[in-house]
């Protein structure tokens, strides 16, 4: 990296050069001109990293030498040198991005401190402006991939998106989905040779491709998931559309399928039940050899209520009650998908194993534990898990295995909290004498308001507001006790420009005005 120092006193820029060059220790090229001019040519062709210039030179200054490296666009780091005097014309040139000021006279400690932290800057944005060419030169390639992941994620994946997430990711996806229903098709017969399968489920895959882009969709054990974009429509008008693209599909392939319709929505993180509605449809036209459209409103009342069960929507349950560590209710929802699968066969219940194993391990994927915590966690299924043959000692095992990931969950909760309220405290031992409130906390710490004033209660008793009170009477008793400032000097200090207001706290507080305060513990 090139480092430019430029100052019309030849004395001054020596001095930076020669404090630069012990600083960097070779590692950088550092060169020092007197000459403004010239010094625009060095930006213009070398395009130096960090740019050390006097803000006061004749016909060039340095907010010129700004001004025209922020044109060149390549992110050098400006720092200005200037005296008291100019400290405010120099203020000026931070609309062309300047990093920091060194004040003269120079203090060497100051200056060396400042170019690393500019080359670190510097250093950190290449870092990062590359990560985001990668990134983007990685989305381009595989879009396609991606959005498919995202859909299966939306169908089978049991973590929930919260709505911020699932608009960023539909920002990022080009989906422009606001409303629509969830159709699944499948073909009606039940029995197909595995390559009669893996044809059909080609033939109706291209038939939906080609006959609408906009259409999201994933083929899951023969059956073809689509969200299909639509307004609010009314539902026979939608089944009526989708019986000529089922007849369509039939007239082009040599195949009978059903088509099931869900209900309306306008929320992606419903997919998974809008899901189970389509199957229950796509069982009851196989039960009753409907070749046809077939939608959720038009099933009987209460068809499959009891013997319908939908493991994806289990094990999301399942997740969420591992997410915020109830054991519980952990241990409930656990049972119940453990008590359907003892039901099946021996191949059944050991897939059903694996599936909450599976859907556990990607959740933990997203879960900062630390990597002793999650090799155990890991190596535990494997070897304990796993290790059971027989099933009532597997199903005991495995909720056994789910209750020590809720505690880790529990404790790291409790860990980030403590971490949370040591930087509210620093926070305001920092900034007390400043007109703060709960939001600045909140942004200070990046964490909802509401949230911040909950956790605040929960781990002291007390509200933003009293601790800060106390915060600020804390001090002013120490000032109070150990200066001479006047009251006054004292209220602004601790963040009271009002000294009635500050006298009226401060006596409601310690049940004496400041004046009895100074003069009782001067006393003493």
């Amino acid at each position: 990296m090139k480092i430019l120092i430029v100052d019309d006193e030849a004395l001054i820029a020596e001095k930076l050069e020669r404090i630069v060059k012990e600083c960097v220790h070779g590692m950088h090229t550092v060169r020092a001109l007197t000459n403004a001019r010239e010094a625009l040519e060095v930006i213009g062709q070398e395009k130096p990293e960090v740019i050390v210039t006097d803000i006061c030179m004749p016909k060039i200054s340095g907010i010129d030498l700004a001004r025209y490296a922020d044109q060149q666009d390549y992110g050098a780091r400006v720092i200005f040198l200037t005296g008291y005097a100019e400290f405010e014309y120099a203020r000026s040139g931070i609309e062309y991005k300047v990093y920091d000021y060194l004040l003269k006279p120079v203090d060497e400690q100051e200056a060396v401190k400042c170019i690393r932290g500019a080359l670190s800057s510097f250093l950190e944005e290449q870092k990062h402006a590359q990560a985001y060419q990668l990134f983007q030169n990685f989305f381009a390639e595989n879009q396609e991939m991606v959005r498919q992941q995202f859909v299966e994620k939306l169908f089978f994946h049991p973590v929930v998106f919260s709505d911020k997430q699932m608009e960023l990711q539909k920002q990022r996806l080009q989906i422009s989905v606001d409303g629509y229903r969830v159709v699944a098709a499948a073909y009606a017969a039940e029995e197909l040779t595995l390559e009669e399968e893996s044809y059909y489920s080609y033939l109706i895959g291209q038939f939906f491709k080609m006959n609408d882009k906009e259409v999201l969709l994933l083929e899951n054990g023969g059956i073809f998931y689509m969200i299909w974009p639509v307004e609010k429509d009314e539902l026979w008008k939608f089944c009526g559309q989708m019986e000529e693209v089922r007849k369509k599909l039939e007239r082009s392939q040599p195949m009978h399928c059903i088509l099931a319709v869900s209900r309306y929505s306008e929320n992606l993180s419903e997919v998974p039940q809008l899901k189970k509605e389509v199957l229950k449809c796509l069982d009851y036209g196989r039960k009753m050899g409907q070749e046809a459209v077939i939608s959720y409103k038009d099933l009987p009342a209460g068809y499959g209520e009891n013997t319908f069960f939908d493991i994806t929507e289990s094990l999301a349950e399942l997740i969420r009650q591992l997410r915020v560590g109830d054991k519980k209710k952990l241990t409930e929802q656990a049972n119940k998908i453990l008590a359907q699968a003892e039901e099946k066969t021996e191949e059944y219940f050991e897939n059903t194993i694996e599936y909450i194993g599976a859907n556990v391990f990607l959740f933990l994927s997203e879960v900062p534990l630390p990597k002793d915590c999650k090799d155990k966690i890991s190596e535990s299924f494997q070897q304990q898990v796993h290790a059971q043959s027989d099933r009532k000692m597997k199903t005991e095992y495995i909720k056994y295995w789910l209750e020590y990931i809720a505690d880790n969950i529990q404790s790291m909760h409790n860990d980030d909290q403590n971490q949370l309220i040591q930087q509210i405290y620093k926070y305001l031992n920092e900034n007390f004498s400043k007109p703060i409130g709960l939001d600045n906390v909140s942004e200070y710490v990046n964490r909802n308001p509401s949230y911040i004033s909950r956790l605040i209660k929960q781990s002291t008793g007390k509200n933003f507001s009293k601790i800060l009170v106390e915060r600020r009477m804390e001090e002013a008793k120490k000032l109070l006790r150990s200066s001479s400032l006047k009251i006054s000097q004292i209220a602004e200090q601790v963040g009271y420009p009002n000294l009635q207001y500050f006298t009226r706290v401060f006596t409601s507080q310690m049940s004496m005005t400041p004046a009895e305060y100074r003069k009782i513990t001067t006393y003493f």
